[in-house]
């Protein structure tokens, strides 16, 4: 494979004529303009920095109507490195600027005590017609009030563990159950897990802003805190992050970086899928007159933990199914899916990992293989809602088209928007969730 262009004279060169980045890009074939295609979007940095064209609103905002999702840079022919370019003009867009106010806000807020202090609120417009119009995170609360591993009660000794989890941020904030539930999985295989306290943002949503000063501390903040562990594994459960880690972090790589599924199909892939979570799913909707919901009563699986025993959590005893097979599921055949978050597919290349485990269900797996994006990006889907939305009726017709009732997906960006901009369309599950004992009734 040839080396990757990163200078935009070099880009320009080779990005003219081929159009191929216009059939994968997300925010082109939702808006159907040149200039918000990746081939637009160089021609637009290229002109800028020749003086051919004046700075402006307009170009500023093609140039941010971007997710960095890096479909365009998959399927390019030139080894034209899209995302890296994008990151580096809009870091000189943004170079003696102030985060602008409303943004400030919103991740300050975000990343900040105060937004945990509140939190509450989140969950009463929750509950509210608000919430599939602005697409209100429903929380799945933890059970344990203690996941996360504060280093002062270690008297200031590196601490030794098998694995670091890096819980990311949305995961963090709404649905910090997720982080249990994998914590859980891993220490069952025999794992010593630490989730240290302090670790919640990888910094990718600032760099990608151009706001690089605010990305370094981040990274520096993070990068001590990793040096107070000694560890074999960092497991992050989102691309996005693994991504951010492996190629703007400069770590020395006396550890592997994994994502989530990634590291189950390297190292715990005799861990069986449970289908019967799928079968009672299915009878949830049945029993509440509706699609079941992924959350029962408390933000929690509603699964049922026998006064919280471990052992009843997770499936020992389901053996994985066999691709072909006929699925001992329901009466009724329901389709489920695997949705390829961006970073995950395009910029890891992570495709076989989750589709081994997938394929445990068997007939009932119907596998979709568009790529097409969720329509999320982080800030992307607050900056440009309406665009994001495009994008995500794209992807609700593909899943349409497949028959797909069911949803799994292992970006916590992607779960929050399949899962709250698409409420009682479809049953939208984390990665996690599949191994899980079973949903008891609603």
């Amino acid at each position: 494979m040839s080396e990757k262009l990163h200078n935009v004279d070099e880009i320009a060169a080779v990005c003219s004529d081929c159009g191929t980045c216009l059939f994968a890009c997300p925010v082109y074939n939702a808006e159907l303009t040149e200039p918000n295609s990746p081939r637009g979007k160089v021609n637009i940095i290229k002109a800028l920095q020749d003086g051919r064209l004046k700075p402006g609103n307009a170009n500023k905002e093609f140039l941010y109507r971007c997710a960095l999702c890096g479909s365009c840079e998959h399927s390019c022919t030139k080894s034209v490195a899209f995302v890296d370019m994008m990151i580096n003009f809009r870091g000189e867009l943004a170079k003696g600027k102030k985060i602008p106010f409303l943004k400030k806000i919103m991740l300050y807020l975000y990343q900040s005590f105060i937004f945990r202090k509140f939190v509450w609120v989140v969950d009463i417009l929750a509950k509210t017609p608000l919430q599939g119009k602005l697409g209100i995170p429903r929380r799945r609360k933890a059970k344990s009030k203690k996941l996360f591993t504060s280093w002062k009660e270690n008297e200031g000794s590196k601490v030794e563990c098998d694995i670091l989890f890096f819980p990311g941020c949305v995961l963090t904030l709404f649905y910090p159950q997720i982080i249990e539930d994998a914590v859980k999985l891993l220490e069952r295989k025999g794992y010593s897990v630490v989730v240290p306290k302090g670790l919640e943002c990888c910094g990718f949503p600032f760099i990608s802003q151009g706001w690089t000063q605010k990305f370094f501390k981040m990274r520096e903040k993070n990068k001590e805190i990793f040096s107070k562990y000694a560890f074999k594994y960092l497991v992050v459960p989102c691309g996005t992050g693994v991504m951010t880690f492996r190629n703007y972090y400069g770590l020395d790589g006396s550890y592997e970086i994994h994502e989530l599924t990634e590291f189950f199909y390297k190292y715990m892939k005799d861990v069986p899928v449970n289908t019967t979570f799928f079968k009672q799913a299915q009878i949830n909707k049945r029993f509440s007159g509706g699609i079941a919901s992924p959350a029962g009563p408390g933000g929690n699986l509603g699964y049922n933990d026998n006064n919280n025993q471990e052992s009843n959590i997770f499936s020992d005893q389901t053996a994985p199914h066999t691709v072909g097979q006929k699925s001992p599921l329901v009466d009724e055949v329901k389709k489920i899916t695997w949705h390829d978050p961006c970073h995950h597919l395009k910029s890891l290349g992570i495709d076989s990992a989750p589709r081994y485990f997938m394929k445990q269900f068997g007939e009932n797996f119907s596998d979709d293989k568009s790529a097409l994006c969720c329509g999320f990006g982080g800030i992307f889907s607050v900056g440009f809602p309406s665009t994001s939305g495009k994008i995500l009726n794209r992807k609700k017709e593909k899943l349409d088209e497949l028959g797909a009732d069911i949803v799994v997906t292992a970006c916590p960006g992607c779960y929050m928007q399949l899962r709250e901009r698409m409420p009682g369309e479809k049953e939208v599950y984390f990665f996690t969730d599949i191994f899980k004992k079973g949903l008891q009734f609603l």
